[in-house]
């Protein structure tokens, strides 16, 4: 199983955001160092007062820091997104780290993102079902006619192909079972969000490999989990991660997440019971036998580990990437096929 650093990017009203982008360089440099196999980005779009630094161009400045490790959209919204921008712009990421990007794409459900770019929430899941399609066409064939409800094309031919053939990996990001059922139609691997608890994605997984059946697609390539994870060799160590991480799932709660989401997310809660079945909190050996159960119930290729929350420092995150190099990354890769 693969492991994966997902790299925050969202950070609190006032911050330096200068100095935040450097530590995020920083941060991907010491998770390539420590032996990590990915990382990736997150988009929200009008999160204020808080501040966000948006994937495509952050990808592109972390591409030379990231040696040889997957780079990926952990999820970028492509219904709010023309599919055509979409292929020219990640193929041309794709170009600059030499093939070694994942595009991950979902809904999103903020509705403040969608009246913004002047998309109507019920339309969602069908724009995203034409610029999936549209995507795998415009980088693959010579030119492209399309007459769909939303996006409609003439002789289109983009102007960069993506270095991966055919092309790169799409995977898709949900967590309810209808979106699970099209992950399966769709995606080249499901990505489960962080929100999903394992016995929900236990129950989930059956009806992911199940709808592929159906198709006849066989099982994907990448079965993969989001996890937030707070790591330290003491308490004192831990606090710093568990208290801004309860502080992000408020502002999710907020913004309405919770009534988007299964699995009773829906309320405020303490962290250890909002994290229950969820999430990975503890010292080295709690975060390392997590992992792997995981994998053995859910028959993970990939988990992505999220240890950097808004309000965290640099110092503390540095600390976290520390500990899952030397204590977690080498004892998961021994204990999973």
């Amino acid at each position: 199983m693969k492991v994966g650093l997902f790299v925050g990017a969202q950070h609190p009203a006032g911050v330096d955001m200068v100095e935040r982008a450097n530590e995020t360089v920083a941060q991907v440099r010491a998770a390539r160092d420590a032996g990590f196999d990915s990382v990736w980005l997150a988009q929200h779009l009008l999160t204020g007062p808080d501040q966000f630094l948006q994937p495509l161009p952050l990808l592109s400045r972390l591409i030379p820091e990231t040696g040889k490790m997957q780079i990926g959209t952990a999820l970028l919204l492509l219904p709010l997104v023309n599919p055509v921008m979409v292929a020219e712009d990640y193929a041309t990421v794709d170009v600059l780290s030499g093939g070694r990007l994942v595009l991950g794409v979902g809904l999103g459900y903020r509705d403040e993102e969608y009246s913004a770019f002047g998309v109507e929430k019920p339309t969602r899941a069908q724009r995203f079902e034409e610029s999936i399609h549209l995507l795998r066409r415009l980088w693959t064939e010579e030119s492209v006619n399309f007459d769909g409800n939303f996006y409609q094309l003439s002789d289109a031919r983009i102007a960069i192909r993506p270095a991966q053939q055919p092309h790169p990996p799409i995977w898709i990001g949900c967590a309810a079972d209808v979106a699970v059922r099209r992950a399966a139609r769709l995606g080249d691997a499901w990505l489960a969000t962080n929100m999903s608890s394992i016995s929900l994605m236990e129950r989930q997984r059956k009806l992911y490999d199940d709808e592929r059946a159906v198709h006849g697609l066989g099982k994907p390539a990448d079965v993969v989990k989001i996890v937030e994870t707070v790591i330290g060799a003491t308490p004192a160590e831990q606090e710093p991660g568990l208290t801004t991480l309860e502080a992000k799932y408020q502002t999710y709660l907020k913004w309405g997440m919770g009534d988007n989401v299964p699995g009773g997310m829906g309320s405020p809660r303490d962290i250890w019971e909002l994290g229950h079945d969820r999430f990975l909190l503890g010292d080295p050996e709690t975060v390392v036998k997590g992992c792997l159960e995981h994998q053995k119930r859910l028959g993970l290729s990939h988990l992505i580990l999220r240890v950097n929350f808004p309000g965290m420092s640099h110092t503390a995150i540095m600390r976290s990437i520390e500990l899952l190099g030397t204590s977690v990354l080498q004892e998961v890769r021994d204990g999973s096929p």
